[in-house]
């Protein structure tokens, strides 16, 4: 009994770093997916350069796939102009080095087909470590509802 007790701690013990870490993990990417919200909405292209990795590729709700330098010309060509955006986080999950954000989001375009219109769509964003910082490698968007 006693060596089960014993042992039982252990692996708690060795267990609580790797839930520390977890959840540092987890704040560090809400915070880049904040941010990366924000500067979507200013169209700041210089802190998006630095949130997205140079492999970033996008699942787009236009349902067209697009690399980080064709993401950056459809913003560039003002497709990618809001009034309004924001995030529901619903699921977020840590595996190692690469942490997976799920959620629902609203958009108001200013341009397009959907201008004026609150656009929601499902998210899914894809984060990888990278130095002591995490970028964000992948993105897929599907638009559930127009009104």
């Amino acid at each position: 009994m006693k060596h089960s007790s014993l042992f039982s701690l252990l692996v708690c013990l060795f267990a609580l770093p790797v839930f520390a870490q977890s959840d540092a993990a987890e704040q560090q990417v809400r915070t880049a997916e904040a941010a990366q919200v924000k500067a979507v909405l200013a169209e700041d292209a210089p802190t998006l350069d630095k949130l997205w990795s140079p492999q970033m590729i996008v699942n787009a709700p236009d349902n067209v796939v697009r690399s980080k330098p064709e993401v950056f010309q459809a913003m560039h060509a003002g497709m990618l102009k809001y009034s309004a955006y924001e995030q529901s986080i619903e699921r977020v999950s840590v595996s190692q080095d690469t942490v997976a954000i799920m959620g629902q989001e609203m958009v108001k375009p200013l341009t397009g087909p959907n201008t004026g219109k609150i656009v929601q769509r499902r998210f899914l964003d894809i984060w990888q470590r990278s130095g002591t910082s995490w970028r964000q490698i992948a993105r897929q968007a599907t638009i559930i509802s127009i009104k």
